[in-house]
């Protein structure tokens, strides 16, 4: 049959069409001992896709171009890949993949990860599966990133959710919207801190609250955000109640979502944004390790205006405030446009001045600030 259909071009020519629309999910294709789906074979080597895809390669040049008359292609592509992995998931029915299944979809992530690269649409309408370190094949949504080391042991310990497997590119994971450690888990306080009763830790901490209360801070942070090229309003009225309290001990809860992850979770800090309040492990043998968990603290409590680069942040959190903006101009951090006239509202219970805080973050070139003050209190 096979002889007649290939060498026979007006019945390929007129009836092509049909034939693959009739045959290409039909057990047709034959390698001497057995029929395969058009779909699990291809005439490239596909040996990485072992048990699951084989290569099929007639000696007849005509025998080929009939194959692929009837649905097989010559070599995989993404949707291949795509389909290839919802496959080994549905197989799998949410139990642990064998060794072979392991290397294949690990192989099948990375070609994937690779195109993606390119075009990042891909995924766009498509639920990827993706592999964990214990070897599950789940949805996206129910692995979760280990982009925050320090919390690994901790999650590992409850063994609630599934960790990505550490050959699986992370970014390929982030476009597939799998959960990050870092910025999707959620801390919660067991309770209350220990705060610390040492002077020269409160003394501290009072001052870069009050460093970061100051006109003169808030501006400097909106030319950080503003040098990000972010568009949007950027509102820092909370800035203007920040406290910073050393604690002696930060014991936590994490939360993915609403299902608790972890506990007993030892922290560094923690920022309660109802009340505006950062709470610092106290560590006086190294100060700067406690800016450093400031500025991370602080950076995270920005959200969607969180800064790539720490570094200008960190040498303006602890300087008097009227040294800030020569600072960030030796980091030729670029100024905002203009800014109007200061007004000073002292009802505050935090005894210091309550300031102009809404920003407009200019659009594309062109910088148009917008300023609102807020009522008195």
């Amino acid at each position: 049959m096979y002889e007649f259909l290939s060498t026979n071009k007006s019945i390929l020519s007129q009836y092509g069409d049909i034939l693959k629309s009739h045959f290409e999910h039909q057990q047709c294709l034959w390698d001497g001992s057995k029929f395969f789906r058009a779909q699990d074979t291809f005439q490239t080597d596909v040996s990485y896709l072992n048990p699951w895809r084989t290569q099929l390669q007639p000696e007849k040049l005509e025998i080929r171009k009939l194959f692929e008359v009837l649905g097989q292609k010559i070599t995989p592509n993404i949707d291949d890949y795509l389909e290839l992995v919802d496959e080994i998931a549905e197989a799998a029915d949410r139990e642990p993949l064998g060794e072979d299944d392991r290397k294949c979809t690990i192989e099948l992530l990375r070609r994937i990860a690779n195109e993606v690269v390119v075009n990042r649409s891909i995924l766009d309408n498509w639920n990827l599966s993706l592999l964990t370190e214990d070897g599950y094949l789940l949805d996206a949504e129910d692995v979760i990133i280990p982009d925050a080391p320090w919390r690994e042991d901790s999650i590992r310990e409850m063994d609630v959710v599934s960790i990505l497997h550490p050959q699986i590119p992370t970014f390929l994971a982030r476009i597939a919207q799998a959960p990050s450690m870092a910025i999707d888990v959620r801390e919660q306080p067991q309770g209350k801190f220990d705060f610390s009763r040492d002077a020269e830790a409160i003394d501290l901490c009072n001052r870069w609250a009050k460093n970061m209360r100051s006109r003169e801070f808030q501006h400097g942070l909106l030319r950080l955000i503003c040098d990000r090229g972010i568009e949007g309003e950027v509102n820092l009225t909370w800035l203007n109640q920040t406290s910073i309290i050393p604690a002696t001990a930060i014991v936590t809860d994490l939360y993915l979502e609403q299902e608790q992850i972890a506990s007993n979770v030892s922290g560094d800090y923690y920022f309660d944004r109802e009340q505006s309040k950062f709470y610092l492990r106290c560590d006086l043998d190294d100060r700067d390790i406690m800016k450093h968990y400031l500025v991370k603290c602080l950076n995270l409590s920005l959200g969607e205006y969180k800064l790539t680069d720490l570094l200008p942040l960190l040498s303006i959190i602890d300087v008097e405030p009227s040294e800030i903006d020569g600072k960030l101009n030796k980091r030729k951090i670029r100024p905002l446009d203009t800014l109007p006239d200061w007004e000073e509202n002292r009802t505050q219970a935090v005894g210091d001045s309550l300031h102009i805080y809404r920003y407009q973050m200019p659009q594309r070139d062109s910088y148009q600030p917008q300023w609102e003050e807020p009522e008195s209190r």
